[in-house]
C-alpha cells in the first residue's frame, strides 16, 4: 500500500517535534544544573549527571512521541470544522493528560532509582502521586505549555503558507521581489454554479474541501505547491529549474483524474455526483515576491499567470479536460505516454501574439 504524500510530511514534522523537544529538554536540565551550580554547590555535586540527561532524553522522546502525534493528527482532524474555543479545550485536556502521563513516567523512574526498589514498590508509587502534587510541578507545566503552544503556532502557520513556505518567509527569500521560471496549473470544477444550486451551497463547500483532500496527495507527489485556492478554482505552481523531471505538471493532472475516479463511489454516495474538472498548464518568467501590510503572503505576477488561466477557460471551447501551451510540450520529455493534439494559434484578449495550445490525452 502506497503511502501518502501528506502522511509523509505529517511525519517529517513528527520526527521534527521529537527531535527539537528532546534537545529542548536536554537544554532545560542544563540550564537549571548550572543555576544549581552557582547558587548551591554542595546540591550540585550530588546530582547525578548521567542519570539526569538519560531522563530529560527519555521525557523529551516521550513527549514527542506522546504529544507530536496528537498536534499533528488529532488537533487538526478534531478541531478542523469546531469553533475555536472547542479547539483551545480539547488541545488543553489533551496536553494535560500527556504532561500527567510522562510525569508519572519519570517520577517512577526517579524515585525507583534514587530508592533503588522496584518501580512497582508501594514506597516509590507514594513518592511518585506526592511528587505529582508538587507546587514545582506548576513550573514544568507552564514550561512545556509553552513549548507545545508554539509548536502548534508553527504548525498552523505552516499550514497557512505551505510546505516549505513558512522558512521563506524567515529567511527573507522573497522580502525583495525576484524573478523566477515557473509552471503554473490552473484547475477549475465543471459546473460549479449548476451545482451549488441543485445541492446546496453548503453541501458544495463540503464537496469542494473533499475534493481538494483527495487531490493533495498527486499534487505533492508530483512536487506541486499549492499557490491558491480560488473558490472553485485551485492554481498549483512548479519550480521550472528543479529537473527532477520536466512532465512532472502533466502526470500530476492525469493522476488527480485517476485519484478521483478512485473515489468516484464515495463523492456518488454524498453528493450524487462525482467532480469533474479541466485545466491549462503553461510556464515561464513570473515575478515573486511578498506583498501587503496587515496581512502578508508571497504572491507571483506576470503575463505567464493571466495566459495560464485563458488557456484554461478555453476548455470549454474545445470540449477537452486539459490544455497546454506549446512550452509545456516543449517540456514533456516522453511524448508516446500522450496523446496531443494541436488546437491551434489562439489570439487571448490582451495579448498581441497568438498562443499555441494543445490538448493532451493519457494514452490508453
Amino acid at each position: 500500500m502506497r503511502i501518502s504524500a501528506l502522511f509523509r510530511i505529517r511525519m517529517r514534522r513528527l520526527i521534527g517535534i521529537i527531535i527539537s523537544w528532546t534537545i529542548l529538554s536536554i537544554a532545560f536540565f542544563i540550564y537549571e544544573y548550572y543555576a544549581v551550580r552557582l547558587h548551591a554547590p554542595g546540591a550540585a555535586e550530588k546530582i547525578n549527571i548521567g542519570f539526569n540527561v538519560f531522563i530529560n532524553i527519555y521525557a523529551g522522546i516521550l513527549a514527542g512521541i506522546l504529544g507530536g502525534p496528537f498536534l499533528i493528527f488529532s488537533v487538526s482532524e478534531k478541531t478542523r470544522n469546531r469553533p475555536f474555543y472547542f479547539g483551545i479545550i480539547y488541545t488543553a485536556i489533551g496536553f494535560l493528560l500527556v504532561y500527567i502521563v510522562i510525569a508519572f513516567s519519570i517520577s517512577l523512574m526517579v524515585f525507583s532509582n534514587n530508592l533503588e526498589l522496584p518501580f512497582y514498590n508501594t514506597n516509590v508509587l507514594k513518592a511518585t502521586l506526592s511528587n505529582l502534587l508538587a507546587i514545582w510541578q506548576i513550573k514544568n507545566l507552564l514550561i512545556w505549555l509553552i513549548i507545545i503552544s508554539t509548536t502548534q503556532f508553527i504548525l498552523q502557520i505552516s499550514d497557512k503558507f505551505g510546505p516549505g513556505n513558512l522558512w521563506k518567509f524567515i529567511r527573507g527569500k522573497y522580502y525583495n521581489p525576484r524573478e523566477e521560471q515557473r509552471i503554473f496549473m490552473f484547475l477549475d470544477l465543471k459546473s460549479s454554479t449548476s451545482i451549488a444550486e441543485k445541492i446546496g451551497h453548503v453541501k458544495y463547500y463540503n464537496l469542494l474541501n473533499d475534493f481538494y483532500s483527495v487531490i493533495t496527495d498527486p499534487i505533492i507527489n508530483y512536487y506541486g505547491e499549492i499557490y491558491q485556492y480560488v473558490g472553485d478554482e485551485i492554481v498549483v505552481t512548479w519550480d521550472l529549474n528543479n529537473k527532477k523531471y520536466k512532465n512532472r505538471s502533466v502526470d500530476c493532472f492525469f493522476e488527480i483524474q485517476k485519484k478521483v475516479c478512485e473515489q468516484s463511489e464515495k463523492f456518488l454516495k454524498q453528493y450524487g455526483l462525482v467532480p469533474e474538472f479541466k485545466a491549462g498548464i503553461h510556464c515561464g518568467k513570473v515575478t515573486v515576491g511578498e506583498i501587503g501590510i496587515l496581512k502578508r503572503d508571497i504572491i507571483y505576477s506576470g503575463d505567464v499567470l493571466n495566459t495560464t488561466s485563458r488557456i484554461q477557460e478555453a476548455c470549454n471551447e474545445f470540449n477537452t479536460e486539459l490544455l497546454v501551451s506549446e512550452n509545456i510540450v516543449e517540456l514533456i520529455s516522453e511524448p508516446g505516454d500522450y496523446l496531443i493534439n494541436t488546437i491551434g494559434g489562439i489570439a487571448f484578449k490582451g495579448k498581441t501574439h497568438k498562443v499555441r495550445i494543445f490538448s493532451v490525452k493519457k494514452e490508453d
